[in-house]
């Protein structure tokens, strides 16, 4: 979650992550200089739940894209999803989005399996290299869809 002077939303924004109806995940709150409450706000959700909220700040403000970028170099996770600090989830967007990208994820695999184009097939296996990559083309065109590295 990109966050810069974002005070009177952000509450608003980081309870809606946190009541979602899928549970696992890391919100990371990349403060980008904010020069109002947003920090201390990002903090206590942080403080409070210290396992599902990671505060990252910046000393002055960057842009958006910086504090993006940020957030992706420390994530855990694979899939990812956005959300600006001004911003709600509707309860069940992780959920929804969870499923659209391993419907994906499987579908890539299947066709490279397919082809013959991974190394190794596990049965377990859910991601290799791909000479094409159509599916996330595909994705690139949905903003905020998924990305699986």
């Amino acid at each position: 979650m990109a966050a810069y002077n974002e005070e009177r939303f952000l509450a608003e924004a980081v309870e809606s992550v946190l009541a979602q109806s899928f549970a696992d995940f890391e919100l990371i709150i990349t403060d980008d200089g904010s020069t109002d409450a947003t920090p201390r706000i990002a903090s206590s959700y942080a403080d409070r739940e210290p396992e599902r909220v990671r505060v990252i700040r910046a000393e002055q403000n960057r842009g958006k894209p910086f504090a993006l970028n940020r957030a992706l170099a420390v994530r855990r996770g694979e899939l990812i999803a956005w959300l600006d600090g001004d911003d709600v989830m509707l309860p069940d967007k992780l959920a929804r989005q969870v499923l659209f990208c391993s419907k994906i994820i499987v579908q890539r695999t299947a066709v490279a399996l397919a082809r013959g184009e991974h190394d190794v097939a596990h049965a377990d296996a859910v991601e290799a290299p791909m000479r094409e990559q159509p599916a996330r083309r595909q994705l690139q065109q949905i903003p905020g869809a998924c990305i699986h590295d």
